[in-house]
């Protein structure tokens, strides 16, 4: 509950204090850990749309991260590929981020 009151205050975001809180917090690289997080979400995400009435445990997703110092933002936009697979790994959960709450069947009652 006091996560739940947390993110409210500083965030404006409400989340369900019952629900199961899936957090990940790292280093973002090129591992398939944080890829294969990224799809789980999403696959979630799908089958909920499909099916909005399923019975789901609620789930409240939290990514956080930073990219390692040896990738500086110069290194981000050239050729060396990993790094260019961090800046894709970043920018997809910031867009998975943006506003889980906007479609109809994300919304609690």
């Amino acid at each position: 509950m006091k996560l739940a009151a947390y993110i409210e205050r500083e965030f404006g975001v409400r989340v369900d204090p019952a629900s199961m809180f899936d957090i990940q917090v790292k280093r973002i690289h090129e591992y398939k850990r944080q890829l294969l997080n990224i799809l789980h979400i999403i696959t979630l995400y799908n089958r909920l749309r499909k099916n909005p009435n399923a019975h789901t445990a609620m789930r409240t997703v939290m990514i956080g991260g930073k990219v390692p110092r040896t990738h500086t933002q110069t290194d981000i936009h050239n050729t060396y590929a990993p790094t260019r697979y961090i800046l894709h790994i970043i920018t997809l959960y910031n867009r998975l981020g943006k506003n889980p709450n906007a479609h109809i069947a994300m919304r609690t009652s």
